[in-house]
C-alpha cells in the first residue's frame, strides 16, 4: 500500500511510473490525436457500454472537456485519471480511473440516507432546469407502465443502489468495494429485461456469470488477505 501511495505521489507531480512494458501518467492536450486514433478504433467495442457519442465526440474540443472534467476531480479529491502508454513506442494503449476516494473518504461520517438525500436533489435540479428550457412537458404520456418504470428507476436504480454504495464504502476497502462497480452493465442488463421488455441472449449471461465470479473472487481473496495480514 505504501507503493502504491508514493506511484500516485509521482504520478500527481507529473512523473510517469510503470514497469518494463507499460507505464502510467496524466493526460496532456498533446495527447488529443493520440486519443482519437484510439477511441476511433475502439468504437465497435465501447458502444454498448457508452452512452450515445455527441458528434464532436472525436473532436479536440471533446477531449479538452475530458480533461476538465478529471481536473475537477483531481482537485476536489474525488477521482484521478491515467493514461496507459506502452514503453518502446510510447504508442497510447487506453486510460484507468481511481475513483469514489472522496465519497471514501466521508463515508462513516456522513449518513448515508442523508447523503444520498442531497446527491439526488442536487442532481435533480439542473435536469429540471434543462428539461423545462428544452423539452416539452406535455408531449410526455403520463400511463402506468410510464410511471411504474419512472419510479422504479428512480427508487431501485438510483436511490437505493447510491445507498447501499454509501453503505459498502463505510465497511469495506476501497479497493475492494470498487470491484462492485463491475456489476454496473448487470443491473443495467436487469433493469432493461424489467422494465422494457428487453431480452438477454448467451453472450449476456455467459458474461454476467464471469463477472459475478470475477467480483467473488476478488472479495474472497481480499478477505484472505486482511485475515492473514491480522
Amino acid at each position: 500500500m505504501i507503493n502504491l501511495l508514493k506511484s500516485l505521489s509521482e504520478i500527481m507531480r507529473g512523473r510517469a511510473i510503470g514497469g518494463p512494458t507499460v507505464y502510467l501518467r496524466q493526460p496532456h492536450r498533446r495527447d488529443w490525436r493520440s486519443w482519437v486514433a484510439l477511441r476511433s478504433r475502439s468504437h465497435a467495442f465501447l458502444k454498448p457500454w457508452e452512452p450515445t457519442w455527441p458528434k464532436d465526440a472525436l473532436t479536440r474540443k471533446a477531449f479538452l472537456r475530458r480533461l476538465r472534467a478529471h481536473a475537477l476531480q483531481s482537485h476536489s479529491d474525488a477521482g484521478y485519471a491515467f493514461f496507459v502508454f506502452r514503453r518502446n513506442d510510447d504508442a497510447l494503449l487506453g486510460g484507468i480511473t481511481v475513483s469514489n476516494v472522496l465519497i471514501k473518504r466521508i463515508a462513516g461520517n456522513v449518513d448515508a440516507l442523508m447523503a444520498m438525500g442531497l446527491q439526488m436533489l442536487i442532481g435533480s435540479i439542473p435536469l429540471i432546469l434543462g428539461a423545462w428550457a428544452m423539452e416539452e412537458p406535455t408531449a410526455i404520456q403520463w400511463s402506468f407502465t410510464f410511471i411504474g418504470a419512472l419510479v422504479g428507476l428512480s427508487l431501485f436504480g438510483s436511490a437505493l443502489v447510491y445507498w447501499l454504495w454509501f453503505s459498502v464504502l463505510e465497511k469495506a476497502p476501497l479497493n475492494r468495494a470498487n470491484a462492485f462497480s463491475f456489476l454496473i452493465p448487470i443491473f443495467g442488463l436487469t433493469m432493461g429485461a424489467l422494465f422494457y421488455g428487453e431480452s438477454m441472449g448467451w453472450p449476456q449471461l455467459i458474461g454476467i456469470t464471469l463477472t459475478v465470479l470475477g467480483v467473488g473472487l476478488v472479495t474472497r481473496r481480499g478477505t484472505r488477505s486482511v485475515a492473514v495480514d491480522q
